[in-house]
């Protein structure tokens, strides 16, 4: 199973001595996750919560790793925002985000789909998930 890829392959990379969480708002996921094999002489620790609203103190992670969550969160300034409150000084931030839509023609041919299909509002809903292929945008 792919789910929590990322999370579940750090601790090996960074080592056990480290803290390592989960952050979801959604407790089902969550669930599935708690289910999975850990990593050898590492505990997860799987939070309920917001991205744009975090329980974490300030200045606690050394590392946050967005995978693919970023282009989906409802109001993304306040996500990155959190991100950089719980880094420590000099932390690192690493976003996994789509490619822009010149990069996308599946994506684009469903777009242009739903819009035709649809309506102009499904066509624009399909193409925001590429808006972060530009640095530039997230910086």
């Amino acid at each position: 199973m792919r789910y929590r890829t990322v999370t579940w392959l750090l601790p090996p990379i960074v080592g056990t001595a480290v803290r390592v969480a989960d952050l979801d708002f959604n407790v089902g996921r969550l669930a599935v996750a708690a289910n999975l094999p850990r990593p050898a002489g590492c505990d997860i620790e799987r939070v309920k919560g917001d991205a744009g609203d975090s329980p974490f103190d300030s200045g606690v992670f050394d590392m946050v790793f967005c995978q693919q969550e970023l282009q989906l969160f409802p109001d993304k300034s306040a996500a990155l925002a959190e991100m950089n409150r719980v880094l420590v000084t000099n932390g690192k931030l690493i976003l996994s985000v789509w490619r822009s839509k010149e990069h996308q023609p599946g994506g684009n041919a469903t777009a242009d789909a739903l819009e035709y299909h649809i309506g102009a509002e499904a066509g624009t809903i399909r193409r925001a998930p590429f808006a972060f292929g530009d640095a530039g945008v997230v910086r």
